[in-house]
Order: structure tokens, then sequence, then C-alpha cells
């Protein structure tokens, strides 16, 4: 058990605020590229939602467009709160909110998919954890990233949510319990780890929006056009997901 610094400011401002404030700053300063890239994939998000939005031509009253039109974009504020989660080096914080951006956007694409799955959400008798299995039919990965989440911080681990090993003077392992009230330290791997979720669940979410709302638009390889309409946008979201992907699973072999 670490003991607190002497003439250490304990307040709670300190320790709610002006820590996780200088963890964002020191984070921001030493992640500029990839932070920047995590914003533009988000962006891609919020560029389609404003996209759709924007369109006369698109019906939101046909089945449970709007519906699932909410929820996308309620799992882009999520990411964007897993955002400042990652900038403020909170792990396990991190992890949760990017689990419920996933079964946001899979409840999305089950419920415009699935009559019953549609009737039961609106009747509030939905479960989330049923779109799991139905968003891995379209995209595999989707179960293995979900469960990897959910193991990683949503179930109380010891691992998640115990005392952090740290090496002693004689290099032992010493289970230490630290209260930060200053700028929190991490090495530069769990930074790049956690931008790079954060632009692999965005994918994700961007590829439940191109199976929900568009359709091959059926001239241009590549190219999908908003159901409904005459829109048309390229997309890349399979090439980026798999590159993201691989970035994680390397960093976390």
């Amino acid at each position: 058990m670490r003991n607190l610094p002497s003439g250490e400011d304990v307040s709670i401002d300190s320790y709610a605020l002006k820590a996780r404030e200088a963890t964002a700053d020191s984070f921001d300063r030493k992640n500029k590229t990839h932070l920047e890239e995590t914003l533009q994939q988000l962006d891609r998000i919020l560029r389609i939602k404003i996209l759709i939005f924007t369109s006369t031509d698109f019906d939101f009253s046909a089945g449970s467009r709007l519906e699932a039109f909410a929820l996308t974009k309620s799992a882009l504020d999520v990411l964007v709160s897993a955002l400042h989660m990652a900038r403020q080096r909170r792990m396990a914080e991190l992890f949760s909110l990017l689990r419920v951006a996933l079964e946001a956007s899979g409840t999305a694409l089950h419920i415009t998919r699935n009559q019953e799955a549609y009737e039961a959400y609106l009747d509030h008798k939905y479960r989330s954890t049923t779109a799991i299995s139905f968003a891995k039919a379209e995209i595999p990965i989707f179960g293995e990233i979900w469960g990897a989440l959910s193991t990683a911080a949503v179930h109380i681990t010891q691992r998640a949510y115990g005392p952090r090993l740290e090496e002693g003077d004689q290099g032992e392992l010493i289970p230490t319990i630290e209260f930060s009230f200053h700028a929190r330290g991490q090495e530069p791997i769990q930074d790049r780890l956690a931008l790079s979720f954060i632009s692999l669940i965005a994918n994700i979410v961007l590829k439940i929006m191109e199976l929900t709302f568009f359709e091959d638009s059926g001239f241009k390889e590549g190219w999908l056009q908003l159901s409904g309409t005459r829109t048309e946008y390229w997309s890349n979201t399979d090439k980026q997901i798999a590159e993201f992907y691989d970035r994680v699973t390397t960093v976390t072999q």
C-alpha cells in the first residue's frame, strides 16, 4: 500500500478535476498524431449521421429507422465519452463504454432486421445482449471484441479493479493502491492501445450504420447508396476494421 506523499493536495477538487485535467493534457501532448487519427474515425461517423439527417429524401418513418438512427447516434456519443476516458488513462472505464457503444449499434442492426426484436425494444422487453450473436453474423469479430471488453472491464475482476502490481527495489512485484492527485503516467503502448480500440469500435459502428441505412449502389464498386435516395458515398470501412483490429491484437499479444 502506498502512503500519500507529504504535502500532497488531497482535496476532492484535486482528485476529481485537476488530476484528470492534467492527465488529459499529458495524454494529448504525447499522442498528438494518434489522437488526431482517432478523431478522424469519429468524424466519419458524425459526417454520415449528418448526411442522413439532412437528406430530404430519406424516410425516417419507415420501420425502425428513427430508433436505429437514435441508437447509432447514442453510440457516437458514448465513443466520445470513451475518448475522454482514454485521455484520462482510465482503461476500465474506457472498455466499459466501448462495450456499451457496441451493444447500442448492434441493437440498431438487430431491430431493423428482426420485427420481433423491434417490438420487444419498443415494449421495453428487449435485452441488448441478444444483439451480439445477431451482429456477428454480419461482422464476424463483433462477438470476439464484445467478449474481450466484457472480460477486461465490465465483469469485476482482480486484474481490472484490484491493486496494481509495481516493481519494488529488489525486483519484487508489490500490490499497490494509488490515489492520483496529479497527472497519471502511463506507458505509451497503453495510450496507443486505447486509441486503437476506440478507432476499431468507431469503424464497427460505422459499418453497422452502412448495413442499416445504406445499400450497394449497383453501379460502382465500393460505393453505397442511402436507402430510398440518390445519395452515394464511397466506403472503405471493412479495410479500416481489419487495420485497427490488427493493431489491437498485435498490441495485446
